[in-house]
């Protein structure tokens, strides 16, 4: 008998909950610093339609599947306050460290990014300000542009390492045919650097040299470095 009533007391609940408008949803708020894409998301969602819903109907997968077609959002979360009647919404748009070149692009139109993540994903040109630049770069610059050889996962990782490694330069682009073959173009003080890496094996010590040519007053107006061996670095 107890059985009985614990089962009609969750059935009860679950109607209540799901099937009347008791608490039933009254706002929602979409938390984004960027006012643009939270309008854009508030659209897609279309949540005005969705208050004075029964709040325990309101689904994540749901509004996942709204978002698919914006291919800079990564997922949303969501949380409901049965009392105030208010849902909250927090989506987590991508965040990517380069720009790959045009030898990436999937369709016309369609920008391709390489995110943090690793994965490779494309995004529309009026959607691409919506995507959050890695904190791997350094700050107030923009995003570098990868000649990327191939989506091998050990290359994007290689390229990732050099990135996070140069977050006190500005990176304007790398080339990466391969994992043993990877160059790039940065920015020191103004100046317009070629650098060489081979490959990302021994990165701090390749950092270091390369630091310390630059104090060298003899390569005061070196514009190329090739570290492919960091024990004998050349300056041109």
């Amino acid at each position: 008998m107890k059985r009985i009533l614990v089962t009609l007391l969750f059935a009860a609940l679950a109607y209540v909950l799901g099937w009347t408008n008791v608490f039933a949803v009254k706002s929602f708020e979409v938390v984004d610093e960027n006012p643009d894409r939270k309008t854009v998301i508030e659209k897609t969602l279309d949540l005005a339609s969705q208050v004075g819903k029964p709040i325990a109907r309101i689904d994540r997968r749901e509004l996942n599947g709204k978002l698919r077609n914006l291919t800079w959002a990564s997922q949303v979360d969501l949380s409901r306050n049965f009392v105030t009647g208010k849902v909250t919404l927090a989506i987590e748009p991508e965040v990517v460290m380069a720009r790959l070149n045009s030898s990436w692009t999937a369709a016309p139109g369609q920008i391709p990014f390489l995110a943090e993540d690793l994965s490779v994903i494309y995004v529309n040109q009026d959607e691409a300000n919506f995507l959050e630049v890695s904190e791997l770069l350094k700050k107030g610059s923009g995003l570098p542009e990868i000649n990327m050889g191939s989506e091998d996962d050990q290359l994007k990782g290689s390229l990732r390492d050099l990135v996070a490694k140069l977050n006190e330069w500005t990176i304007l682009g790398i080339n990466a045919p391969n994992g043993g073959n990877i160059s790039s173009t940065l920015i020191l003080d103004s100046r317009r650097l070629e650098v060489y890496w081979g490959n990302v094996k021994e990165l701090d010590l390749k950092l270091e040299v390369l630091n310390r040519l630059l104090e060298l007053k003899e390569n005061r107006s070196a514009k190329s470095f090739d570290l492919s061996n960091p024990l004998s670095p050349i300056a041109i």
